[in-house]
């Protein structure tokens, strides 16, 4: 039976998701700062809140967008300090700037930016359709919704995990035979990230200049899809994962922004598993199933694909760019 068909059997619950109180939806017209916003992200262990206003949810914010903003800041503030002919603020000058901003702005005063369009799926839907959203581009969570009021939300990569980790997923006969070269021929990759839509940095960059040539969101048309960091003579190392950034987010202080990236990356993934110190760099006969669980595990959004593979791979040679939501896509067509 085609994957579709098995996902539209099972209700949207099936896939794993955390429960949202109402108390988890910050009321906007409350004035609620920033700062605020991301402090009750950090205390819940949660990576975006819902926004609402007069009884309409008008969006959310996360963490990636905090990060991003900040780093933007940091980047603005050394470079106007540069051209003006003054030594740069210091990393805990900057960093008190933001807070003191992010603290006394509410919401209603940031541009609207930061606030990410919702998508909302029933408890009554199936999983198909939230397999379907998640894994088109720049969607990374969806809220389920009982009777019109959010209850709960799926995060991409807790949808990605889960779906490749299905029977009917792991068991389908043509899947366990198809590598990344079929998934390449196949017409499922539209909207498809390149290897051109990437900007690659050394590892002693400091942080705040990737993090800023990066997208916020889909409709940044002039920033870069994503970052990776290379080595000596432009070996790649690994890539920049929005788990990344969601780390620097809860620390007290943004210091870390004014940091090389070799230190914000080992910052960032000191509790994590080997599995995360370096990208995902695959053949295009690597089976495809194999390192969608790999990309699962890691957390990393895309494998990068070369004909020589494994590690110590140059930029140069990566031909192709494989994300996770390419993935589900192709596994829904099956």
């Amino acid at each position: 039976m085609p994957i579709a068909d098995e996902l539209r059997k099972l209700p949207a619950t099936a896939i794993p998701w955390a429960k949202i109180e109402p108390s988890d939806v910050l009321e906007l017209q409350l004035n609620v700062s920033w700062f605020e916003a991301l402090s009750y992200m950090v205390k819940h262990r949660i990576s975006s809140v819902p926004l609402k206003q007069n009884d309409h949810y008008v969006g959310h914010v996360d963490r990636y967008t905090f990060v991003h903003w900040a780093a933007e800041y940091t980047k603005k503030t050394i470079l106007e300090a540069e051209a003006s002919g003054n030594a740069p603020p210091s990393p805990d000058t900057i960093s008190a700037e933001i807070i003191k901003l992010f603290t006394t702005q509410p919401l209603t005063h940031m541009d609207k930016a930061f606030f990410h369009s919702m998508n909302l799926i029933g408890t009554n839907d199936s999983a198909f359709d939230v397999v379907q959203t998640l894994s088109r581009p720049g969607v990374y969570r969806t809220y389920l919704t009982d009777n019109g009021k959010i209850c709960g939300i799926i995060t991409q990569q807790g949808m990605f995990s889960w779906l490749v980790d299905q029977p009917f997923v792991r068991e389908h006969p043509e899947l366990q035979k198809a590598t990344i070269g079929t998934l390449l021929k196949a017409s499922a990759g539209g909207n498809t990230k390149t290897k051109s839509s990437y900007v690659h940095f050394d590892l002693s960059t400091p942080a705040y200049i990737a993090i800023s040539a990066i997208k916020r969101n889909p409709t940044d048309k002039s920033l870069a899809d994503g970052c990776v960091m290379l080595g000596e003579e432009g070996t790649l190392i690994t890539m920049l994962r929005r788990r990344d950034l969601d780390e620097i987010a809860c620390r007290e202080d943004l210091t870390l922004l004014c940091a090389t990236l070799s230190h914000v990356i080992a910052e960032a993934r000191n509790s994590e598993v080997a599995a995360t110190a370096g990208a995902i760099i695959v053949t295009s006969d690597a089976l495809l199933l194999t390192v969608a669980k790999r990309l699962a595990a890691s957390h990393f959004e895309q494998a990068f694909v070369s004909p020589i593979g494994g590690f110590m791979v140059s930029w140069a040679s990566v031909e192709e760019v494989v994300s996770d939501g390419r993935i589900a896509r192709y596994l829904l067509e099956q």
